[in-house]
């Protein structure tokens, strides 16, 4: 006996359970990008602290400089 898979009407991604491909087809169908995630300067990310994500440099680099 042969079960299929669930898949998604729109991409065809096939999933393991009917849960995960109804969470994904509801995303898929209307075209659901992932938020662009802001980014620490180069400085706050090495040293792991937080960045104020001011452009071109954060008040923490520029009291460094």
């Amino acid at each position: 006996m042969s079960v299929s898979k669930p898949s998604c009407p729109r991409c065809g991604k096939h999933f393991t359970r009917v849960s995960s491909r109804n969470r994904h087809s509801a995303r898929c169908l209307q075209g659901w990008t992932a938020p662009a995630r802001r980014k620490a300067c180069l400085t706050c990310a090495t040293s792991k602290l937080r960045c104020g994500l001011e452009r071109p440099g954060c008040a923490r680099c520029r009291s460094r400089n």
